[in-house]
Order: structure tokens, then sequence, then C-alpha cells
């Protein structure tokens, strides 16, 4: 009888034991999987990150290439505004020119015209 006591308590423990080896086991392999979804969990945070910052970057750079081409729009703007400008001013003078040249050859017509009523002036006191 104490045999068969020994013999099922010595059994017992060795149930006992080999019940909380596998609970062991058993919480080790669900720390590992808890582990490795951190670390996987890690990985995708990190790389949403990154991403995000790769996307951040292509919108500044995409402002910034943006920027660029409507200072060159406006910087273009201005050099035509300038040349139409100054086009409009040189018509302008060229105008102004024209006109005095216009009033300059009219003077001489009537400069002429009374030089020639002198001369027939002249000719009629003479001839009398």
């Amino acid at each position: 009888m104490a045999v068969a006591e020994w013999t099922q308590y010595w059994t017992a423990v060795v149930e006992w034991t080999q019940y909380w080896t596998a609970v062991a086991e058993w919480m080790q392999y669900w720390t590992a999987v808890a582990e490795w979804t951190q670390y996987w969990t890690a990985v995708v945070e990190w790389t949403q990150y990154w991403t995000a910052v790769a996307e951040w970057m292509q919108y500044w750079t995409a402002v910034a290439e943006w920027t660029q081409y409507w200072m060159a729009v406006a910087e273009w703007t201005q050099y035509w505004t300038a040349v139409v400008e100054w086009t409009q001013y040189w018509t302008a003078v060229a105008e102004w020119m024209q006109y005095w040249t216009a009033v300059a050859e009219w003077m001489q017509y009537w400069t002429a015209v009374a030089e020639w009523m002198q001369y027939w002036t002249a000719v009629a006191e003479w001839t009398q």
C-alpha cells in the first residue's frame, strides 16, 4: 500500500510538473508572439512615419517648384511689361518728333510763302 501511494504521489508530482512546464512553455510562446507583434508593429509604424516624411518632402518640393514657376512667370511678365512700356515710350517720342517735324515743315512752308510774297511785293513796287 505504501508503494502504491508512493507511486501515486510521484506520478502526481510528475503530472503537476508536466502541467506547469506546459504552462511555462505556453507563456513563453505567447510572450514571443507578443514580442514579434510589437516588433512588426514598430516596423509598420516606422515605415508609415518615413512614408509620411517622404510624402511631406514631395509636397514641399512641389510647393517649391510651383513657387519657382510662378516667380519665373512674374519675372517674365515684368520683363515683357517693361518691354511694352519701353516701346510705348519710344513710340510716343517718335510721334512727338513727327509732330514737331511737321510743325517745322509747316513753318518752312509759310516762311517760303512770306518770302515769295515779299519778292512779288518788291517786284510790284519796282515796276510802278
